[in-house]
């Protein structure tokens, strides 16, 4: 996240209690544009970085890194870095649908 031009703003969640209070801090600082990066994404960090980023102007960018290439089962072959995004976001749609998302969240992301 970044105020302007400067440097980016990195911010510790250890610092802040949580990943949501972390985002609010952040969405409280930093004007425009929320962007924030993860190594993975689950429901509970999607809804913190909603709640964040509601009313803000130029919304959230989300920068969701990759796990490596996992090694090819034995017989088969290793799935592509887009294979396994698809298979995250399929993860990610299946546990949505099982944890009780509130009607309005789950249509903004629908």
């Amino acid at each position: 996240m970044t105020a302007g031009r400067g440097q980016p703003g990195l911010v510790d969640n250890a610092d802040y209690g949580d990943h949501g209070e972390a985002l609010a801090w952040l969405a409280r600082h930093f004007e425009g544009t929320l962007r924030a990066a993860a190594g993975y994404v689950g429901l509970a960090g999607l809804d913190a970085l909603a709640r964040a980023a509601e009313g803000r102007e130029g919304g959230v960018r989300l920068l969701i890194g990759v796990a490596p290439p996992a090694e090819a089962p034995p017989g088969g072959r290793a799935q592509t870095p887009g294979e396994r995004f698809e298979a995250s976001r399929q993860a990610l749609a299946r546990e949505r649908d099982f944890s009780g998302f509130p009607a309005e969240r789950r249509e903004q992301l629908e």
